[in-house]
């Protein structure tokens, strides 16, 4: 399930966080899993029905929770640098809060495992199968379980899904969301460069759709694991440019501070056309 994603890294952090060595790079990786989170929610959160009150109502409680763990990882990273140093007693109530935080996310994914069950049984529109296709599922039931077993991070099974939803419902009005989701699976069995090419043909082949934004952001999150830093940059100063109100240049802001990066300089105004910049003789 979903929990086990954050669980791993959680775990791990509350088994050393009594050790001074190594404590900072292990809050920076919780970062990462807390900012990978709110990734997931804001693709969530453009897939409900507009109409589906009870679970967008749940998406914006789920959000707002981790919205406080991020938080609290900022105070802990200040507190732990004032304390760096000190005696490792002083690290008794560091590893509560961080225990407390962890429950957080815990509830947070659980939350997010009935948030999927209320998705298997939303209807979606869909065109009939392509003629002459033979066992081709229902779309609306290909979808569904291809969209559980992502949010269950059985990704081995959901890439092969929204593939074959591709296949058989190429003009489906979900087709850049498989695509997206394809790409999404990539980088969930950690396969980057094919989960590069995922994202690319989004924006090639759906400019206008939805999910540009979170398929160029993940872009540049896989080249960054690839270690190819100025690509990555390149991808997240990108999505701040082209959508600057979106939920996913927040998230790529957050992802360049924590690179180190600073954000673009806002391009100088230009003057406005028919007024002289030169001043008048007397």
């Amino acid at each position: 399930m979903l929990r086990r994603y954050v669980l791993a890294s959680f775990f791990c952090i509350v088994l050393t966080s009594a050790l001074a060595a190594g404590t900072k790079e292990q809050l920076i990786q919780l970062q990462t899993d807390v900012l990978d989170l709110q990734t997931k929610l804001v693709s969530l959160q453009k897939n409900t029905d507009a109409n589906a009150k009870l679970v967008r109502d749940l998406l914006i409680q789920i959000k707002d929770d981790l919205g406080l763990a991020a938080t609290a990882v900022k105070d802990i990273n200040k507190r732990m640098l004032k304390q760096e140093g000190e005696a490792d007693a002083n690290y008794t109530d560091l590893i509560k809060q961080i225990r407390a935080l962890g429950e957080k996310l815990d509830d947070g994914n659980q939350r997010l495992s009935v948030l999927a069950d209320k998705f298997d049984k939303m209807r979606l529109k869909e065109e009939p199968a392509k003629p002459g296709v033979v066992n081709a599922p229902p779309a609306d039931e290909l979808y569904t379980n291809a969209y559980k077993d992502f949010l269950s991070t059985a990704f081995d099974l959901s890439l092969q899904e929204f593939q074959d939803f591709l296949r058989f419902y190429p003009n489906s009005d979900r087709a850049p969301e498989a695509q997206y989701y394809i790409g999404e699976s990539y980088y969930g069995l950690k396969r980057y460069g094919e989960a590069i090419k995922a994202f690319a043909e989004v924006t090639a082949k759906y400019p206008t759709a939805a999910v540009n934004a979170p398929a160029l952001l993940k872009a540049g999150l896989a080249h960054f694991e690839l270690g190819n830093r100025p690509d990555a940059i390149n991808r997240l100063q990108t999505v701040i440019e082209k959508y600057p109100e979106a939920p996913e240049a927040s998230i790529a802001k957050k992802r360049l501070e924590l690179m180190g990066v600073g954000l673009k300089p806002a391009a100088p105004s230009r003057p406005k056309p028919g007024r002289s910049t030169t001043k008048r003789r007397s």
